[in-house]
């Protein structure tokens, strides 16, 4: 059951959230990002505002009381003053944002106090500092309540603070980011195979594990060692994760795998290797061999292989390539378009690659 995708506010991919960020940011627009659980909303806040040049603060809103969000009350010769929340920033803090995470888990009277933070710098007797270098933006993120993950109403008086959107699943995205990211390349492949099994949320379902972008990234870390023919526990440990149904399909995919030509055998030049007709498996395939793409030799028995299955595979591994050599997070450090078959490479796939001579 889909309890809202676009209802609320203007759905987003995650990298329409990063531009709409950089847009709220340069006109000094605070920004409310709604979402259903598990689609990564902080990763892509943090991670867009870090590249942005901003230190990132990020406050649950969720861990205060009414009493205490602005600073602990404390008395000073008869008068209450409001001590200075550790999280706070002093002048000379440069370019900061506020993320107001999990806002809407906080009770309304909690929310209230952060209301003129958004819209005036200002919590308690606090104003956030800008001037003279110092730069502080406010962005928050939060469930919908009708998602029943502990949210409140957001009151119109804070809701109009905020500029809204709403990030939405987008399975091609997170293949892409999985490729870059050193994620069990069972993971992807089993996502280009069963698209239905990347995102499933049912705020009615009576079972507690279910598919999202953040359990799947999850279940890559809890499979790292667990080759694909045991079965029983792949199905165990996966629909631990992301539901009994999905566990028992990834595992049965996996068992599969054992039909797929030997990438490494393929990266040596050893034998001559058919082509998978399960164009899942044949993905899988060539994922594994992005990740043996070396050197010169490997390139180019790899190539040999690859300039025999579809264009579209040809294209999935050349970007593996270039993804794991762009991430600091991989240790890669060959780069294919320096490889002399690249030139082959080039010209079989110009127009797809929008090549020009």
């Amino acid at each position: 059951m889909q309890t809202s995708f676009g209802e609320i506010a203007p759905a987003v991919d995650h990298n329409q959230l990063t531009r709409l960020i950089k847009q709220c940011v340069t006109g000094h627009q605070p920004l409310m990002v709604w979402g259903l659980p598990g689609l990564g909303k902080t990763d892509n806040v943090s991670d867009t505002m870090t590249a942005l040049g901003y230190k990132v603060i990020v406050v649950y809103a969720s861990d205060y009381d009414a009493v205490d969000a602005k600073g602990m009350p404390y008395n000073s010769d008869g008068v209450t003053s409001y001590a200075r929340p550790p999280w706070f920033p002093s002048v000379g803090c440069g370019k900061v944002v506020i993320f107001l995470d999990e806002i809407v888990q906080a009770p309304q009277p909690v929310q209230v106090c952060f209301s003129r933070l958004a819209k005036e710098g200002v919590i308690g007797d606090l104003t956030l500092p800008n001037g003279d270098g110092d730069e502080c933006i406010v962005i928050a993120a939060g469930n919908q309540h009708t998602a029943r993950a502990g949210s409140h109403r957001m009151p119109t008086h804070l809701a109009d603070r905020f500029a809204h959107c709403e990030l939405v699943p987008n399975r091609d995205l997170f293949i892409d980011w999985a490729r870059s990211h050193d994620i069990d390349e069972r993971v992807p492949a089993f996502l280009q195979f069963k698209p239905d099994c990347f995102y499933d949320f049912d705020a009615k379902r009576q079972e507690y594990a279910y598919p999202t972008a953040r359990s799947w990234a999850k279940v890559s870390d809890l499979i790292s060692d667990l080759a694909s023919d045991d079965v029983s526990m792949l199905e165990l440990t996966v629909g631990a994760k992301v539901g009994q149904g999905v566990g028992r399909d990834f595992a049965s995919f996996c068992a599969t795998l054992d039909s797929i030509p030997d990438a490494t055998a393929i990266a040596l030049g050893q034998g001559q290797a058919d082509v998978p007709e399960n164009l899942g498996l044949l993905y899988t395939l060539t994922v594994a061999l992005a990740r043996r793409t070396l050197d010169d030799a490997s390139a180019e028995n790899i190539w040999a292989y690859l300039s025999l299955v579809p264009e579209e595979f040809q294209i999935f591994w050349l970007k593996d390539c270039e993804a794991m050599l762009a991430n600091p997070n991989v240790e890669y450090d060959y780069d294919l378009s320096q490889a002399p078959v690249f030139a082959e490479i080039a010209q079989r796939l110009a127009g797809a690659l929008g090549i020009t001579s």
